[in-house]
This record gives C-alpha cells, sequence and structure tokens, in this order.
C-alpha cells in the first residue's frame, strides 16, 4: 500500500543519508589527525626557534657587553696574555655563578685571527684559526657583532663574535661560545626532544667528533640528550624525512630544522621528536568528538 511505500522511501532515503554522513565524517577523521601532527609540529619549530633565537641573542650581548672591557682592549694590544686570563676566567666564572648561562667558554682572538686566550683550556693559544673559523674574518671584515651557528674543533656550537675596536683600529675580537645543552634539558621537562645534528662531512673540522654518536649522516653535537631518542633516530629514514618534513615510528613523531651559518651554507639540523602518546592523545580526543557526532546524526536520521 501507499504507507509502506513512502516508508520503504524514507528507509531507503535515510540509509543513503547514514552511509553519506558516515563517509563524510570518516575523511573529517583523517584530516582531523594531519590537522593535529601539523599543529604540533609547527608548536615544536616555534619552541625550538624561539628557543634559539633566545639563546644567540644572550651569546651576542655577552659579547657586546665584554667587548667594552677596556682592560682587556689595553692587554690584547699590549700582548697581555696574563692580564686577559684574569679578565675572562673572571668573567666566566661569575656568569657561571650567578646567571642561568652555565658552562660558557670565552674566546679571545687577535687581528690576525690567533688564539690569543681560550677561559676554559689555558694552555692553548696562539694557534692561527683562519682556515676554518670564517665567523672571525666575517667580524673582521664588517667590524659588527653578530651570532651564528659554526662548526668548531669539538662541533657544531652558537657563537656570539664582537670586534675589540679603539681608535678606529681593529684589534681583535671576543667571542661567547655556547651549546644547546641547556634546551634540551627544557624541552624534555615538556615532553619534547631535541637532537643537534652536524653533517657528518664537517668532522674535517670538528675531528674530536668523529667518535660522537652517528644518526644518518650526521654526527651528534651536544652533551645533554635523551637516550632511548637518540636510539630510535638511528633508524629513521631521513630520506622520508627531509621530502615530508616529519616522520613517525611506534614511539615518537619527528620534524626537522636546518640549521645555516651567517652566510646560509647548511651545517646540519635540529631533529625534534614528541612522544607518540602525547600526539595520539590528541588525536584520538579528536576523534572521539567525531564519533559521537556520527552517533547522534544517526539517532536524529532513524528518529
Amino acid at each position: 500500500n501507499i504507507s509502506n511505500k513512502i516508508l520503504l522511501l524514507i528507509f531507503i532515503i535515510a540509509t543513503i543519508l547514514i552511509i553519506i554522513s558516515v563517509f563524510i565524517m570518516l575523511l573529517k577523521i583523517k584530516v582531523i589527525k594531519n590537522n593535529v601532527i601539523q599543529t604540533e609540529i609547527a608548536t615544536l619549530h616555534n619552541l625550538l626557534q624561539n628557543a634559539i633565537d633566545a639563546k644567540q641573542n644572550i651569546t651576542l650581548s655577552n659579547a657586546i657587553s665584554i667587548s667594552h672591557n677596556q682592560d682587556l682592549h689595553y692587554a690584547l694590544i699590549q700582548d697581555d696574555r696574563s692580564t686577559a686570563v684574569k679578565i675572562l676566567t673572571k668573567i666566566a666564572k661569575e656568569l657561571d655563578q650567578y646567571t642561568f648561562i652555565k658552562k660558557v667558554k670565552l674566546h679571545l682572538h687577535t687581528k690576525d685571527t690567533h688564539s690569543f686566550v681560550r677561559a676554559w683550556k689555558l694552555s692553548k693559544y696562539g694557534d692561527d684559526l683562519s682556515s676554518f673559523r670564517n665567523t672571525l674574518l666575517h667580524v673582521k671584515k664588517i667590524k659588527k657583532p653578530f651570532s651564528s651557528f659554526e662548526t668548531g674543533r669539538v662541533g657544531l656550537v652558537i657563537r656570539g663574535i664582537a670586534p675589540l675596536i679603539k681608535d678606529n683600529q681593529y684589534n681583535g675580537s671576543i667571542e661567547v661560545i655556547q651549546g644547546v645543552d641547556s634546551e634540551a634539558k627544557s624541552f624534555e621537562k615538556k615532553g619534547y626532544h631535541i637532537l643537534l645534528l652536524m653533517n657528518d662531512n664537517l668532522t674535517k673540522i670538528a675531528w674530536k667528533a668523529k667518535t660522537a654518536p652517528s644518526v644518518g649522516n650526521y654526527k651528534l653535537s651536544q652533551k645533554v640528550f635523551n637516550a632511548n631518542f637518540l636510539d630510535n633516530a638511528k633508524n629513521i629514514d631521513f630520506d622520508l624525512l627531509i621530502k615530508n618534513k616529519k616522520f613517525h615510528d611506534d614511539k615518537y613523531y619527528y620534524t626537522y630544522q636546518k640549521i645555516e651559518d651567517f652566510s646560509g651554507k647548511t651545517l646540519g639540523i635540529f631533529l625534534i621528536g614528541e612522544d607518540r602518546k602525547i600526539v595520539d592523545y590528541s588525536i584520538n580526543s579528536a576523534k572521539e568528538i567525531v564519533y559521537n557526532s556520527i552517533i547522534n546524526m544517526v539517532v536524529l536520521i532513524i528518529v
């Protein structure tokens, strides 16, 4: 009869609507998952960039401040190394004692780009740095302070460099050197992880880093790190990571950020990661909302 035909038509329409709705919602889940991952990746990049910008500003501001020490100028001009040693060791000790800047390395150079004082290794000085320390050549050329990543004997670090200029004469430069160990600790507390990875072809300069752990075509260039994260990172397909800007295994979600020097030359990457269970929790929370919406929609259509 007519009522049964109408009921059958309603049933067919309702079934089609349910199928279409469920299909759309399932597609929505895939979009939500990608959005959650992209949001987490953006968060990781922002956190890292802010941390590195802050560290570079700190190293640069300290270098500029030390460069105004007139006694240091005179010590360098008069080749008075003992006075320069006293000044720099005192500054390094006070920074370590009274600020959050720990284990800072101060390096004073002559105008011909030779080491004058390494405050952390006083016995080593006088060596010519011009063959591999492009930042020192650059500061001598522009005669302005700046900060940059650069590879040294021990690996890839952040350097704040300021010229020592008196009476318009360039007398040398002062350098503040820091790694990213404090940033690694800070990231760990938030459930994130970072690895400073230097291109392994730079070990011809950073020869002390040859024995450092290898990760893909890179060498680890930091002392503080999460051992589990490092072990998992060794199994990453870096071709996929570089291509997609993301990668994941059963424990972590990964992304990366290039490390460049002042000239734009790529020196390595920051490998950034987050525990998968944290990201999956956000994804599952979003999925739950969609599933509830599907159930409510089906119930309404049936009613």
